[in-house]
């Protein structure tokens, strides 16, 4: 490439094809690392970009996009190791990519942690950095031209999609924002409810935390009166007695247990959820942890509720529409731009769900300070469904 760069930004596709066996030099190294499966990293400032799968028999014939925006002294590094130990690696500067060579394809030797390279251990690799002013997607969008969509993308742009961006569970009726361009602001757990009362085909839920006694509409100046007070457990029953497809993934805490009604650590309501809606049509299942020698309260986070509803470009079709980031639906999370503390413990809106696991013998009858969620959470319609 012709010129100097300043800026490593583009794309980077890195083939890792294979590699040759390999004998330690050491049996303190790496005992039987000739035997064990070996993986390949790619890494820029030491931090990891992609991983291949890891094989025995060194082939792996992996490809990645590496969507890239470092400066030009940037170190790419490609390690080869075992679960035990780093069996080799390469380093390259982005100044070589951006000033000599945009492509790199060869059989390269692999250097060891002394620094020394190992002529036993060789790495088949291809490097190709591809500047976003030569992408034709990249140029569009730096050229705030039309935008069809990023290449090698996991999932293709959708067109008519909008994003709604919500502040706490609920706002009161006299709370005005500044800077809200138009209207109040939307409530974010009538919102919920709509959407679930509303949906035809799918409810799909995930969650680190599920209370199915919970009550998302609470406030008496709702515009949905028929929904205050129903629980949210018997509302996702009802909408799967409807036929709608009611799927609900939770985190499976190890410390509940139901033999000793044990109600968990973190008091997230997952034995009593799964014990809810058993032998019932929404299919409710607990996630467990990963990998066995993750911490016992190792859990996953995601706070998801997707669910189909009527298109806005046309009624007589169906989109999909997702709430994501934010609240969980359990104890502790419903509140408003008011932030309170104490005074809302003992009315209607909070009585039934303190929540508070940080205050050691901290309860609503001794007056303890209350947990409340307050949290940005988008809901995104997403793709348009062909549904007639």
């Amino acid at each position: 490439m012709e010129g100097n760069h300043n800026f490593l930004h583009g794309t980077l596709e890195a083939t890792i094809f294979h590699a040759t066996p390999y004998t330690p030099p050491s049996p303190f190294n790496c005992i039987f690392a000739s035997g064990k499966a070996a993986h390949v990293t790619i890494e820029i400032d030491d931090k990891k970009e992609a991983q291949t799968s890891n094989e025995r028999d060194r082939v792996w014939n992996e490809t990645f996009q590496i969507l890239c925006a470092h400066p030009s002294d940037s170190m790419i590094t490609i390690v080869m190791k075992t679960s035990c130990c780093i069996l080799g690696k390469i380093s390259i500067q982005a100044n070589q990519i951006l000033n000599e060579a945009s492509l790199i394809n060869g059989f390269f030797p692999l250097f060891m942690e002394n620094g020394r390279s190992n002529p036993e251990l060789k790495l088949r690799f291809m490097l190709w950095f591809k500047p976003a002013a030569f992408e034709p997607s990249w140029r569009k969008i730096l050229s705030n031209g039309d935008f069809q969509g990023m290449r090698s993308a996991s999932f293709p742009q959708r067109s008519n999609c909008h994003v709604t961006l919500y502040q706490d569970a609920h706002h009161l009726s006299t709370f005005q924002p500044p800077f809200l361009p138009r209207g109040a602001p939307r409530r974010l757990w009538e919102d919920v409810y709509k959407a679930i009362e509303g949906a035809k085909y799918l409810i799909y839920i995930a969650g680190w935390s599920f209370n199915p006694k919970l009550v998302l509409v609470r406030d008496s100046g709702t515009d949905i009166p028929h929904a205050k007070g129903v629980r949210l457990g018997e509302l996702l029953k009802q909408k799967a007695e409807e036929g709608v497809a009611v799927r609900i993934m939770l985190w499976d805490d190890e410390t509940s247990l139901p033999l000793i009604k044990n109600v968990g650590l973190m008091r997230t309501h997952d034995e009593d959820a799964l014990a809810f809606f058993t032998h019932t049509k929404v299919v409710c299942k607990l996630s467990r942890r990963l990998h066995p020698k993750a911490p016992p309260l190792f859990s996953h986070h995601q706070k998801t509720i997707t669910v189909d509803t009527k298109s806005h470009v046309n009624p007589t079709k169906r989109e999909i529409m997702s709430f994501v980031g934010g609240l969980d639906l359990c104890d502790g999370r419903y509140d408003t731009e008011k932030h309170s503390i104490f005074h809302t413990l003992n009315t209607e809106s909070h009585c039934h769900d303190f929540y508070q696991t940080s205050i050691a013998g901290a309860s609503l009858h001794r007056g303890g300070q209350g947990n409340h969620g307050t949290m940005l959470m988008p809901a995104l319609p997403a793709m348009l469904l062909g549904i007639y």
